[in-house]
């Protein structure tokens, strides 16, 4: 997934501006030529250095050892090598080891110029080579990821280990003029030897280029986390042409490069808030996602319970009771049967009969919705037809042709209430004619059951009468409503309107 075109415009305009403000913000240090003494200041700076190497440390090896990404081992050995190299400096500030080991202004060796220089190029191939990879995957045999985490830092620890006792061996690097210009004194002279100056602009090179990788990387839409990486690494190599002209390693000095340093740890830092952030979130979303697939699946497996219950009813009971009628009506056709056997006989058919229907009711209101095919009106219309065959009533149904596809709880509902609103017609009414009105309004359904029966005092009813409780009930489970309306010798109109998607209901 790549990035759209305004953000990802929007992203290269930071990427400029900061290497423009950079430039102008080099220019004017150097100008000035800004140097200050605060060891308090100086230990904050490489603390805050430490912490941010231990959390990009921890998030890339959190996505290595959790989702298999290869080439968040190396950015992970990357930023290890840059929190043990800014550790060992707050360790020795704090045991009080800077100025026996060299680190101090007021006796300075070469080799922690070497030292933390190698540690800073190291910390840059290693980023290089995880974007790359990251940029090229292959299905190359990756080397062991303890491996690749563990050397590069053990590396970094045995050079600040031994360097010191090769000092005497050390090509000169920042003269005695550039530590003059360290400390403020007077003839003092910026900058390393020639040596030193290629050799920190090949690492600022460095740099830039994995700073170029992971803008790649950024616009292809790997990781929010590689555009905030990007914009850190520019900082980086601005900061190592600083630390070529005056290298902020020497306590209790603090130069531009310290302060490079900090904003390259303050924007790692926010990357790894913001990365943090949008993983949460994308997390979110995952269990949203998972939440409705379970649902889905809940809904699923209901669907195939009715639809397997369907064809039970319709191949099995059904066909049983229509057998049992049959023989019913035959035995009471048998010439020489008892008044009483034939009186019985007849009550078992009706029996068998009413039977039937109800089988036919449960299978109807079962299929309500069921294949999510065909409108609601479908099965309403199809009940109705039998419903008057049934019953000896004329019965007519009229649907709108915009009827939707009412989700299976809803159809049922609505089905159970439309099936005993006729029921009672059929009982109660001695009604010749009923009709059944369906309609859409906005996000509700209206059904309207109309008879041209006797009628009753609504008032004057209980509601456990008629089954209008029961129906009440029914419409409240989704969200509707029941309304009766009658007057004697008026008929009656049984109206339910329920909503489309009701609280709590899975998408079909």
């Amino acid at each position: 997934m790549t990035l759209g075109p305004a953000r990802g415009r929007s992203f290269d305009l930071v990427f400029v501006g900061t290497v423009i403000g950079l430039t102008a913000l080099s220019a004017g240090a150097i100008a000035l030529g800004m140097s200050v003494e605060s060891g308090v200041l100086d230990v904050a700076i490489n603390t805050i250095g430490a912490l941010a190497g231990a959390g990009a440390a921890g998030l890339a090896w959190t996505r290595f050892s959790e989702f298999g990404e290869r080439p968040a081992a190396l950015e992970a050995s990357a930023f290890l090598v840059l929190l043990t190299s800014r550790g060992i400096l707050v360790i020795l500030a704090i045991v009080g080891l800077t100025g026996p080991l060299g680190l101090s202004l007021d006796a300075p060796q070469q080799w922690p110029l070497y030292a933390w220089s190698l540690a800073r190029a190291l910390t840059a191939i290693l980023l290089i080579l995880g974007a790359w990879q990251a940029l090229r995957p292959s299905d190359a045999r990756p080397l062991s990821s303890w491996v690749v985490a563990a050397v590069p830092t053990l590396a970094t620890v045995v050079a600040i280990a031994l360097l010191p006792a090769i000092e005497s061996s050390l090509p000169t690097i920042l003269d005695e003029a550039g530590f003059a210009a360290l400390r403020g004194d007077p003839g003092g002279q910026w900058g390393m030897t020639s040596v030193g100056l290629v050799f920190q602009a090949a690492i600022a090179g460095l740099y830039l280029w994995g700073a170029g990788l992971h803008r790649r990387l950024y616009r292809r839409g790997n990781r929010r986390y590689a555009g905030y990486l990007s914009v850190a690494l520019i900082v980086a190599a601005f900061s190592q042409l600083h630390w070529a002209i005056l290298p902020g390693i020497y306590a209790p000095a603090v130069v531009p490069d310290d302060l490079l340093r900090a904003a390259f740890s303050i924007i790692l830092l926010i990357g790894i808030e913001a990365q943090l952030r949008s993983d949460v979130q994308a997390l979110r979303q995952a269990n949203i996602r998972l939440e409705e697939l379970r649902h889905v699946e809940i809904q699923r497996v209901a669907l195939e319970t009715r639809a397997q219950l369907a064809r039970e009813i319709h191949d099995g009971l059904a066909q049983e009771l229509w057998f049992a009628k049959l023989k019913a009506g035959r035995l009471s056709q048998v010439d020489d049967l008892p008044g009483d056997a034939r009186e019985l006989a007849g009550e078992v058919t009706a029996a068998v009969d009413r039977a039937l229907g109800d089988s036919r009711v449960a299978l109807t209101a079962i299929r309500a919705g069921l294949d999510g095919e065909l409108p609601f009106g479908g099965s309403l219309e199809a009940y109705v037809s039998d419903f008057g065959d049934r019953a000896g009533i004329e019965a007519r149904f009229e649907g709108a042709e915009d009827l939707p596809v009412l989700r299976p709880r809803v159809g049922a509902e609505v089905l159970r209430v439309i099936v005993e609103a006729l029921a009672n017609v059929s009982k109660h009414a001695g009604a010749s004619q009923v009709a059944v009105r369906a309609r859409r309004i906005d996000s509700t359904i209206e059904i309207a059951v109309t008879d041209n029966g006797a009628g009753f005092d609504v008032a004057g009813v209980e509601e456990t009468r008629y089954g209008i409780r029961g129906m009440r009930e029914r419409a409240e489970l989704i969200g509707g409503g029941l309304e009766v309306t009658s007057a004697l010798g008026e008929g009656t109109t049984v109206t339910l309107t329920a909503p489309f998607d009701p609280p709590g209901e899975p998408a079909p």
